[in-house]
């Protein structure tokens, strides 16, 4: 018995749970989030801060 190369020899990659899309737009709003969250802190941060004009 000869396995020819077009064969595959474990079934085709498990679904994933998710859509590549989905990800994708989760890990952007993430990501957006993250940036505001550090913008916010830095605007209180100068807040804080004396500002001697």
């Amino acid at each position: 018995m000869t396995l020819s190369p077009f064969i595959p020899l474990h079934p085709g990659s498990p679904p994933t749970p998710v859509p590549h899309w989905v990800v994708l737009i989760a890990a952007v709003l993430v990501l957006w989030v993250v940036i505001a969250g550090g913008v916010v802190v830095i605007d209180r941060l100068f807040d804080r801060l004396p500002w001697t004009t």
